[in-house]
């Protein structure tokens, strides 16, 4: 008598009370899966123009350098801390909303520019954790990276800010309008600062 091979079927037929083996079910493979989900990433990584490539590496280190100051100010003084911290908000939200616009013009969807905008940002939070470290355990870093720090808002003012003001072509009440609009920016940051300073001893016992 000979028996069927276990790899041999038996295929059942409507009516066919006798044979109930069904065909065997094929499942996609996970590590075929895996393969397509790790080329698709490389697809898009090559999809990537290098204008793209520019903001978000740039930006990337712009952010850790960011954090870094922020963990330095926050280590020396809490005061002094909490006013970077407003400074850096203040410049970064002009700076990330430009960021994104321009990953959208090398034609990014939205969301992805979105997520690819949020990743680079996170770059603050390791940048963050060191400078609180470095702040910790070295005096004379702290005085060099605070100087740093300085030196870069001055020079967003002096070179980034002052001189559209002073090149614009608009005329007439445009341009008091765009004079009043950077005026008042300029003195509610200066404000902000200042209040932080007179009251610093004050927000250091109520913040400790």
């Amino acid at each position: 008598h000979k028996r069927n091979s276990p790899k041999s079927f038996s295929y059942y037929k409507p009516g066919d009370t006798e044979n109930t083996t069904l065909l065997p079910h094929k499942r996609n493979s996970p590590k075929k899966k895996n393969c397509c989900s790790v080329a698709n990433l490389i697809t898009f990584i090559k999809s990537i123009k290098p204008l793209a490539w520019l903001i978000i590496v740039g930006d990337g280190l712009h952010n850790l350098t960011d954090g870094v100051a922020l963990g330095v100010a926050i280590s020396k003084n809490l005061s002094l801390g909490i006013s970077t911290g407003i400074a850096l908000v203040l410049s970064e939200i002009p700076h990330e909303l430009g960021d994104f616009v321009v990953l959208l013009s090398t034609g990014m969807k939205w969301p992805v520019a979105l997520l690819l905008n949020f990743l680079h940002a996170l770059t603050a939070l390791g940048g963050f954790f060191v400078g609180v470290a470095v702040g910790s355990a070295s005096t004379t870093a702290v005085t060099w990276i605070l100087g740093a720090t300085v030196s870069v808002f001055i020079y967003i003012a002096l070179v980034d800010l002052i001189p559209p003001l002073l090149d614009t072509n608009e005329k007439g009440t445009k341009l008091l309008v765009y004079f009043l609009t950077a005026s008042v920016g300029f003195v509610f940051s200066f404000v902000i600062v200042l209040v932080i300073a007179v009251y610093q001893k004050d927000l250091n016992c109520l913040l400790t």
